[in-house]
């Protein structure tokens, strides 16, 4: 993929992918399209993950390359407080558990317009990428670590979706409070 665009345009376009899957997960009422959504915004958040890291990885120079890194992850971290308490609020601002959804929708296309508009292209070849070309690294040995990795996230998923349900379930928690605890769970994190 990466050979064919630059790092800024795939990070764009990941963006607006985004914007769609959610809008899907908003709005359809089949389950069908529903998970069809949440495969595109899967994909997105894949696609966007590695063109930011590697934007910071091989455009910041060697001296703050460390504290870049270390900023995109606090981001990600400061997200995963955020995104509990978005969607506990949604409902209550839009009427429908839904507005979570939609209203990052919205924000993703409005950062996606943004991009557009100051057009980021930073033109660079990807060195990892070239490393691989250059390598003969098996296929095999690819998906291991791709799938030891995906499998940690899978994991991390699946705790934080389910202690909300939990909480829900057996301590009989309202959206906000059981929102509150998967904040917690990612504090901790």
């Amino acid at each position: 993929f990466l050979k064919y665009f630059s790092l800024s345009k795939a990070l764009s376009f990941s963006i607006l992918v985004m914007s769609l899957g959610l809008y899907l997960m908003g709005q359809v009422e089949l389950f069908q399209f529903y998970m069809t959504g949440a495969f595109v915004f899967g994909f997105s958040m894949g696609l966007m993950g590695i063109a930011q890291n590697l934007l910071v990885a091989e455009g910041v120079k060697a001296e703050v390359q460390t504290k870049a890194l270390a900023g995109l992850h606090g981001v990600y971290g400061f997200s995963s407080l955020i995104a509990p308490m978005l969607a506990a609020q949604a409902p209550n601002w839009t009427g429908s558990w839904r507005g979570s959804f939609l209203i990052t929708s919205v924000l993703a296309f409005f950062v996606f317009i943004g991009m557009v508009v100051f057009n980021p292209n930073v033109q660079f070849e990807v060195a990892a990428a070239k490393k691989i070309k250059e390598k003969n690294i098996s296929l095999v040995s690819l998906l291991v670590m791709g799938g030891v990795i995906s499998f940690y996230v899978v994991a991390e998923i699946l705790v934080s979706s389910r202690l909300a349900l939990y909480m829900r379930t057996y301590k009989n928690m309202n959206l906000l409070e059981s929102s509150r605890y998967v904040t917690y769970f990612f504090v901790a994190l």
